[in-house]
């Protein structure tokens, strides 16, 4: 078929306008001259016989053909980038680039020791780490543009990744001094007195409390992601459920940790790394497996 014949550049420079929506923008991130893209564009277009862009005063606008293209596109190109990589040899002087999605709380906390290590044994791999809106982050991963994911052990599985268990983490109950102070309470509360207070956590959390322990939680603060939950708690929106290990990490006097009395239960929550074997490099298996190592170690 006649689209097999094209030079693989020219869906890379596809890829790179698509992406850019300006011409202008495609030559920085690639380094083509802006002729150059327009000819490859033009020569794309006329052996699929598809128009792919449309101008206009701020750049370019995809077609619906230009966006049929491109995830098929990302996922050949990361496809065979990934079957290059893996046949070249690996070790700790190996350049290769590993991406992946891990929330920031995470990335800033528990493993930033690790990445500190991993960088020392491998100097000359660049690391990308993508911390966005869960939706968007997936997407990414549908289009190749990362290689694994780790997250909650609940959010991998939805995503029908296979998993590898990686740690568990301690939910605790956190205020501000001066948001106990206003209302009333000390570091010590009741379990009945949630009900009383907005709580603040991840809306999978919440859920979880509410049908352990039959508390009616009301006013409540659902989040889909941890990163809002200690900027809320510090400025006295309420109280929040968030990592222990976290909260070690953090040099802040005026956020504190509650007991909760004839509170029996312990939220948790389990890290996993999702991943797909058919896009996983060598780079990205050692990190993996470094990790796992520096967990169980740690």
């Amino acid at each position: 078929m006649k689209y097999l014949d094209a030079n693989l550049n020219l869906y890379k420079t596809f890829i790179a306008v698509y992406e850019a929506r300006k011409i202008s923008g495609a030559s920085v991130n690639i380094g083509i001259a802006e002729p150059t893209i327009n000819y490859q564009i033009r020569e794309l277009e006329k052996m699929l016989g598809a128009k792919l862009f449309t101008s206009h005063s701020r750049g370019v606008e995809p077609t619906s053909e230009a966006d049929t293209l491109y995830p098929s596109a990302m996922a050949a190109i990361s496809t065979l980038e990934k079957a290059a990589e893996n046949l070249r040899t690996f070790d700790e002087n190996s350049e290769a680039k590993i991406r992946m999605i891990l929330p920031t709380t995470m990335a800033v906390t528990t493993l930033g020791h690790f990445f500190r290590d991993f960088r020392k044994k491998y100097p000359k791999i660049e690391l990308e780490i993508y911390s966005r809106a869960q939706q968007e982050n997936y997407n990414l991963f549908s289009l190749g543009q990362v290689d694994f994911v780790i997250d909650t052990d609940d959010i991998c599985k939805k995503q029908n990744l296979k998993t590898i268990d990686f740690l568990t983490l301690n939910l605790v109950f956190i205020a501000s001094k001066k948001f106990l102070i206003m209302n009333g309470f000390s570091q010590i509360i009741d379990k009945n007195d949630l009900s009383k207070l907005a709580l603040i956590g991840h809306v999978e959390n919440i859920k979880k409390i509410i049908n352990e322990t039959e508390l009616e939680l009301s006013p409540y603060i659902k989040t889909s992601s941890y990163e809002p939950i200690y900027p809320l708690v510090r400025l006295g929106t309420g109280i929040g459920l968030f990592t222990r290990e976290y909260m070690e990490n953090q040099d802040n006097d005026d956020v504190v940790e509650l007991t909760i009395k004839n509170f029996n239960m312990q939220p948790q929550i389990k890290i996993s790394c999702g991943y797909d074997k058919s896009r996983l490099t060598k780079a990205s298996m050692a990190f993996i497996d470094d990790l796992l190592a520096f967990i169980q170690k740690n």
